[in-house]
């Protein structure tokens, strides 16, 4: 019997132990499982701040991005240089900067791939005018042999044409007919056997407004070629401007007929190279209305800023002249048609200087600068969007400048080939 208890008391003491046990194994059971779900649900905690976190940076990043675009679109077109707009939106409390690295000119896939020929010609060598008259937004070009073409601008096809022989010498000038409104009188400067009498002149054509090409107004015959584009007068409009290449300024009425009428001629004493840039006078006129006429003369030796007045008696008078700091000029622009002013001047060379002219038309000279490559053409000086003024040339060494008005070089462009024409920079 006493066996038999302690048996049975051995028994109830395993029984304890194994709910013990039972016990201690839920509990180690339970504690696995909580740890686990606590790591699960303190991972996802981290995993959702990170996230918040990033969409938070996204977020912002995101926002300065879409600005940068959108002020990218607002910006003026190819004729400033490439934009830059930094903009440093904050958005949940972080703060993004956006900048354009980089910026190139690309053509919209939709647009031709090719050229369109709007004229089969000889070669042009010389500028075309854009003329931009009430009544008339014309181009009108001339090719080597003296043919000359009048396009509507933006069209393809000429509202005229005509081929005048010889060859042309300068970039036609166009001027309102004072007596005839709608009409027009085109100047074209020619050499060889469209002049017979001197060999070199000035073709005066009467341009109705129709598609039919203009007639014969009046012939000026001149003493050396015409390299520069004729000017008209400001407060006298019947009378134009015409600077040869032997240093003679000539100002005739275009509404004479058969030889144009020559009010009055002075010399400059230099070859003309640049000009006649023409400005209404404005104070200490004497009176009279009259315009102040600028030519640049140069040699191999030097360079002049000439000056000369006509009044309303018809008669031109000597200004002022200023020496600029190199010989070889080669052109001229002009940042507004009224005073005051400033004048872009440029030089075979390759270097650059700015006149400023003042209310009463008095010139001092105030900035300098040395390019690469020489300068054969005027300079362009364009009034771009944004109030933004710009001077584009062309080099020879095949790079096109822009330059802002310090003449300090904003951009450049590789044209890969001698630049020997003046530039023009239009609003796309």
């Amino acid at each position: 019997m006493k066996a038999l208890r302690e048996l049975l008391n051995d028994r109830r003491r395993a029984q304890r132990g194994s709910v013990l046990s039972a016990a201690l194994i839920m509990v180690a059971f339970l504690a696995i499982v909580s740890g686990a779900l606590m790591t699960a649900l303190s991972t996802n905690f981290l995993l959702s701040t990170d996230l918040v976190n990033r969409i938070n940076a996204e977020a912002a990043v995101n926002s300065a991005t879409e600005l940068g675009i959108n002020r990218l679109q607002r910006a003026p077109s190819l004729n400033s240089a490439c934009p830059t707009p930094v903009v440093t939106p904050t958005l949940n409390g972080l703060t993004a900067v956006a900048t354009v690295a980089h910026c190139a000119a690309v053509v919209d896939r939709r647009s031709p791939s090719s050229l369109l020929p709007i004229a089969t010609t000889e070669p042009f060598q010389i500028d075309g005018t854009h003329a931009v008259l009430p009544g008339l937004d014309d181009y009108v070009v001339m090719d080597a042999d003296g043919s000359v073409f009048d396009f509507p601008f933006g069209s393809s096809l000429p509202r005229w044409n005509l081929t005048l022989g010889g060859t042309s010498t300068a970039p036609p000038a166009v001027m309102p007919d004072p007596n005839n409104n709608g009409q027009f009188f085109d100047l074209l400067p020619l050499a060889g056997s469209a002049c017979p009498a001197s060999g070199y002149c000035v073709s005066v054509r009467s341009d109705d407004g129709s598609s039919s090409a203009p007639a014969v107004q009046c012939t000026l015959q001149t003493a050396a070629a015409v390299n520069t584009q004729p000017a008209a007068a400001r407060n006298i409009p019947d009378v134009a401007f015409i600077a040869d290449a032997g240093g003679n300024l000539y100002a005739i009425d275009v509404t004479s007929s058969g030889q144009c009428e020559v009010e009055d001629q002075m010399s400059a004493h230099a070859p003309i190279v640049a000009g006649p840039m023409v400005y209404p006078c404005a104070t200490s006129c004497g009176g009279r209305p009259s315009d102040d006429i600028l030519v640049i003369t140069s040699d191999a030796v030097s360079s002049h800023l000439a000056s000369f007045s006509f009044t309303t008696n018809k008669a031109l008078g000597r200004g002022p002249s200023i020496p600029l700091p190199w010989a070889g000029a080669s052109g001229l622009a002009a940042e507004w048609t009224a005073l005051p002013s400033r004048l872009a001047i440029s030089f075979a060379g390759g270097q650059m200087a700015m006149v400023q002219l003042d209310t009463r038309g008095a010139t001092t000279l105030t900035r300098t600068a040395t390019l690469t490559g020489g300068i054969a053409d005027n300079p362009f000086w364009c009034h771009c969007p944004g109030s933004v003024n710009l001077i584009g040339l062309g080099a020879d060494n095949g790079t096109l400048f822009v330059l802002d008005t310090n003449l300090a070089i904003d951009t450049t462009y590789a044209a890969g080939h001698p630049i020997h024409t003046s530039p023009l920079l239009l609003q796309l």
